[in-house]
Parts: C-alpha cells; sequence; structure tokens
C-alpha cells in the first residue's frame, strides 16, 4: 500500500488528507476486485475511488493537483497477471481472523452445501454471473469460523459478506472458487460436465477477459488524464 496526500485549501486554511491505495494487485481486495471487473463505464475517477475509498462527488471536486501522481500508483493494473496462477492457499484472513481453508467440502455441512446451491441457482436464474456468489460462498463456509456461532442462518451469513469483501482477492478468489467448482461436481454426474463448463466460463476465464478488455484501457486513460 502507498500513501497518497490530497491536499485542499478552504480560503486561508489548508488541509491535507492521507489515504493508502494498493500498488500491487497483490493488494487489492476482493470487493474492489469484483468492482473493477464488473463495472462496464470503468473510468479514471471510478477508479480512484473504488481503489481510495473515496467518493466519486469528493475526487471530482479535489484541486486536480493533488491527483498529479495517482497515476503511478494505479499503473499496475495495465499488467494484467494471470488469475489462474492464483494458487488455492491453506489458510485465508478475513477481517483480520486466520481461516483454516477445507481440503474437501464433503466434510463441511450439509447445511452449508444447501445455502450455496440456493445461491447459486439465484445466480443462474437471473444470468448473473459467478464471480456474484464468490462473496456468499466465502461467507457460508468461513461463518462459523468467523463467528465462533453454529447455528448460522441465511440473514447471518449475510451479514458478515461486508467483512469477506475486505479480504485480500489473491486469497479469496481462488478459495471461492475452488467452492464453487466443487458445488458443481456435487450437483451429479449427470449434469456436472455442462455445469461445470459454464461456471468454469463464467468464472474465471470471464474474469481474465474481461480485465484484459476493461481494465487496460481505462488505466492507460487515467495515465494521460492525470500526468
Amino acid at each position: 500500500m502507498i500513501p497518497l496526500t490530497i491536499t485542499e485549501k478552504k480560503g486561508k486554511k489548508t488541509t491535507e488528507r492521507t489515504i493508502l491505495i494498493p500498488c500491487l494487485w497483490s493488494e487489492v481486495t476482493l470487493g474492489q476486485f469484483m468492482y473493477i471487473v464488473q463495472e462496464k463505464e470503468l473510468d479514471a475517477v471510478k477508479l480512484l475511488a473504488c481503489l481510495s475509498g473515496l467518493s466519486e462527488e469528493y475526487l471530482m471536486n479535489v484541486p486536480a493537483s493533488s491527483l498529479s501522481v495517482a497515476a503511478n500508483y494505479v499503473f499496475f493494473m495495465k499488467e494484467v497477471p494471470d488469475f489462474t496462477s492464483w494458487k488455492l492457499p491453506e489458510k485465508i484472513t478475513i477481517d483480520g481472523v486466520v481461516c483454516n481453508v477445507p481440503k474437501d467440502i464433503r466434510t463441511e455441512t450439509f447445511g452449508q452445501k444447501i445455502y450455496l446451491h440456493e445461491e447459486m441457482n439465484r445466480v443462474i436464474t437471473a444470468e448473473k454471473k459467478n464471480i456474484d456468489a464468490m462473496p456468499y460462498a466465502l461467507a457460508t463456509y468461513f461463518y462459523t469460523q468467523l463467528t465462533g456461532d453454529k447455528k448460522y442462518t441465511h440473514d447471518k451469513v449475510m451479514s458478515i459478506i461486508p467483512r469477506v469483501m475486505n479480504t485480500l482477492a489473491m486469497e479469496a478468489v481462488p478459495v471461492a472458487n475452488f467452492f464453487l467448482i466443487n458445488w458443481v461436481k456435487s450437483v451429479g454426474r449427470k449434469n456436472y460436465r455442462s455445469l461445470l463448463s459454464q461456471l468454469r466460463r463464467k468464472s474465471m476465464q470471464e474474469l481474465i477477459t474481461s480485465i484484459s478488455t476493461e481494465l487496460q484501457t481505462p488505466s492507460m486513460h487515467l495515465h494521460r488524464a492525470m500526468s
């Protein structure tokens, strides 16, 4: 993370605001990652708002000189990584809590399997991308480790999704993809091939395509706009 100081003048008073923004793909959170991948009209302001946590309105009204170095910080996005090379970790840190990643979800609870099944049905029915199911999958399988509560409900699972979204994407994406792929395997041999094909097409491969075509252009625009 790199500190970015924004200087503002209000009359005779000068104020400074320092924030931290990612300078490597490995520092991007799941929430930031999902926004960047799915935002169809990603521009310089939206990208900076996503990475900094500041509102678009705020960024639109700060002096241009305050953001003159921002392109140097977000320029890493031009270097699109091979997301399929992100390895499945043995542990994942969610909101400061280190959680063990299941090696086989068949050893996890039937309730978790049903919850993920219902979420995937919602995603497929709505013709959404399977990336939309990633936060719920993570929240479902790590709820008890995060809270110590074994009596989970759909609402309880939903309540910890904001914590999940702050997880590093480099850890969260391969773990969530592991859950989704194994869910497909669990639905039965009859539907395995078609569902697995659909899931893979709409998860990692889709992410790679989206990043390649939608991220590089906005980041280059950002570099020109802020230089």
